[in-house]
């Protein structure tokens, strides 16, 4: 028993099982995802979500059927329609899941939201902006450039704002938001 004990006392001795270590160092993953209590932060998530290509923080941009009564509804610019009769937040998703791979590891996505126009009340809200989305494609010089206007109903839920209708207006010669959806969905 007694050598049982000294063998032990030796090798726990002899190894750091009872050391402490440093600590290591968070992974915050590039996580810029900000509670949306006002409808500023909602559209910074939006753009944050394009430039960090991250699902979920995009997805958290939209109204949650779970929380309230609202349904997700999008409206394409004209031309467009047809691809778009049963898009839904499932949709959203796939497009932007897709759409998120095509600049590569470390290339953001560009949204610029400009020339806001909005109508607030105490639960829901109007925005206009005028928009300027930039898809680098990997292994190109050009970048694909998407221009166009983009009307959002946005709704309070539990003091939390969240896009429940997209409206996008084409304009000029540019492709639209829609155009791009449709061709990474």
């Amino acid at each position: 028993m007694k050598k049982i004990i000294i063998i032990l006392l030796i090798a726990t001795s002899a190894c750091d099982l009872l050391d402490t270590r440093e600590p290591e160092t968070p992974n915050v993953g590039g996580n810029t995802f900000v509670t949306p209590t006002t409808p500023d932060i909602l559209f910074h998530n939006l753009t944050e979500a394009f430039r960090d290509k991250i699902l979920e923080n995009y997805m958290a941009c939209f109204v949650d059927a779970a929380i309230t009564e609202k349904q997700f509804k999008f409206v394409p610019s004209a031309g467009s329609i047809s691809q778009f009769e049963d898009w839904n937040l499932e949709s959203e998703r796939s497009y932007f899941n897709n759409l998120r791979t095509v600049p590569g590891d470390g290339i953001p996505i560009t949204l610029t939201l400009t020339n806001e126009i909005s109508n607030t009340s105490s639960d829901s809200a109007v925005y206009q902006f005028d928009y300027s989305l930039i898809v680098p494609i990997a292994g190109q010089q050009e970048n694909n450039t998407y221009r166009g206007k983009a009307l959002f109903r946005i709704y309070q839920n539990s003091n939390q704002w969240a896009i429940g209708e997209w409206e996008d207006i084409k304009i000029d010669d540019f492709p639209s938001w829609s155009e791009l959806k449709g061709r990474y969905y």
